[in-house]
Formats: C-alpha cells, sequence, structure tokens
C-alpha cells in the first residue's frame, strides 16, 4: 500500500465538513464533485470505469479496530484526518498512517485498519469507488445505419437482427426512417429491436454504416473522425480525395 501526503487535501476537507458535521453526525456521506473527479481519473488509469462512489467519515475510538474484509471490484482511499491510524493488508503487512497521510487499497484485498492509541480516538475519510461489472469498461458508442441515397440500391446496411445484438453489447444503435423499407424491413422491426428510427440518426453517431460508399452530400452530415464501415469504390480518385477532406 502507497502513502501519499495531501496536506492540501486535509486542509480542504477540514474547511469543509466541519461545519456541517452535525448534519451528517459522522455518518456516510454524499462525494462532493472534485474529491470523486479525483478518484474518477485514478480508477481511469487503471483502465477502468467508476460505477459507483461511496464516501463515509468513520470515528475509531480508542484501541478500537474495523474486523477483516474486503471490497469486492472496490478500490478503497483511506484518508487520516484525525490521529493514526495502522492498516494492515493480508500477507503484506502493515503500513502506519499518520495525520495528513493517505493510503489506497486495491480492491478485493482482504484487510483491516486500526487505532492503537488506548487514550485517543481517531478519525478517517474513506471512499470506495467501484468499478464496472464484472470488471468490463463500459463504452457509450453509437452506432447509425445510413438509408442509401441511390434509389437502384435496395439492400441496408444492418437487420433487426444484427441491432438486437449491438444492443446486447451496450451499444446506441439509432437508423434513419426508411432504411429498410426495400428490404422489406420496416421501421417498426428496428424499433422493436431496441433502434431508434429517426432523421437525426446520423447526429454524433461514432460509427455509421450503410451499403454503397458515401457521396459529399451524404459525409457532411457524419461527425468529424465518424468511422464509415460501407462498399468502397477505391477506383473512383474522387472517393479517396472526398475522405481525405473529412
Amino acid at each position: 500500500m502507497k502513502i501519499i501526503r495531501r496536506e492540501l487535501l486535509h486542509l480542504a476537507w477540514v474547511a469543509i465538513a466541519l461545519p456541517s458535521m452535525s448534519k451528517i453526525a459522522w455518518a456516510q456521506t454524499q462525494v462532493t464533485p472534485k474529491l470523486a473527479q479525483i478518484l474518477r481519473k485514478d480508477l481511469e488509469g487503471q483502465g477502468q470505469v467508476v460505477q459507483e462512489t461511496i464516501v463515509s467519515v468513520i470515528d475509531f475510538g480508542p484501541g478500537t479496530a474495523a474486523p477483516w474484509h474486503m471490497h469486492p471490484g472496490a478500490q478503497e482511499l483511506l484518508h487520516v484526518i484525525e490521529g493514526n491510524l495502522v492498516v494492515e493488508v493480508e500477507g503484506a503487512g502493515t503500513t502506519l498512517l499518520k495525520t495528513g497521510e493517505a493510503g489506497i487499497i486495491a480492491a478485493n484485498l482482504v484487510h483491516l485498519a486500526r487505532n492503537e492509541n488506548t487514550r485517543g480516538s481517531a478519525k478517517a475519510l474513506v471512499v470506495h469507488s467501484r468499478a464496472a461489472k464484472d470488471g468490463r469498461v463500459e463504452v457509450q458508442m453509437k452506432i447509425a445505419v445510413a438509408k442509401e441515397i441511390d434509389r437502384s440500391e435496395p439492400r441496408v446496411a444492418a437487420s433487426p437482427d444484427a441491432v438486437k445484438k449491438f444492443k446486447a453489447l451496450g451499444v446506441d444503435m439509432a437508423v434513419e426512417p426508411g432504411a429498410g423499407i426495400k428490404s422489406g424491413l420496416p421501421d417498426s422491426e428496428f424499433t422493436a429491436a431496441g433502434a431508434t428510427v429517426s432523421t437525426d440518426a446520423l447526429d454524433n453517431a461514432d460509427i455509421v454504416i450503410k451499403v454503397k460508399r458515401p457521396e459529399a452530400s451524404e459525409l457532411a452530415n457524419y461527425k468529424r473522425g465518424a468511422l464509415v464501415i460501407a462498399i468502397m469504390d477505391l477506383c473512383v480518385p474522387k472517393t479517396i480525395s472526398e475522405f481525405g477532406q473529412n
């Protein structure tokens, strides 16, 4: 466990917390935006996304200790705001945290914290940040199914069944109205599969899928940097020029 000295954090917390202690009664409190943002960055650095953050202020009486415990999927940050605390991680020894010091305990580690002072109390700010369920990173992505502007093209780039599979992965699916009509797939079937059918389906789409390569007029409706999946006719020089500019 790494010790972190954050005197400024300590002083800022005291300045904010002391006036409101009578209201929170040293119970579990709601995280302040500043503190939550610090912890969110810590977890993003590990390739994970914060799902839930819980903040508590714990009062350790003289000679008392929290029992051995662990937090599945949740990282713990313990910041001592009064007195000293000894943190012991199973198989990794003990660490003494003094006033103004903080330690981070990784998820799924069995540990305890205790106040070895039999004459004085100790207090600590404890933050538990739980990552995405099952350790997976939840990424918000939008895929848009474009309607073909070529009247001779009867195909559509995705079926309602494909929409269902993407939705199961947590992807936001959008379909332009009438995209599947010529393929015998009405808008209602895409809606039933979980897609949003609307005229602004292409807005802010991360991925645009269609059958034929987009024309210049279509490119103007795509978000800059969007990935376009289509049958590209790379033998046409104009195609390369259009995509290079967009």
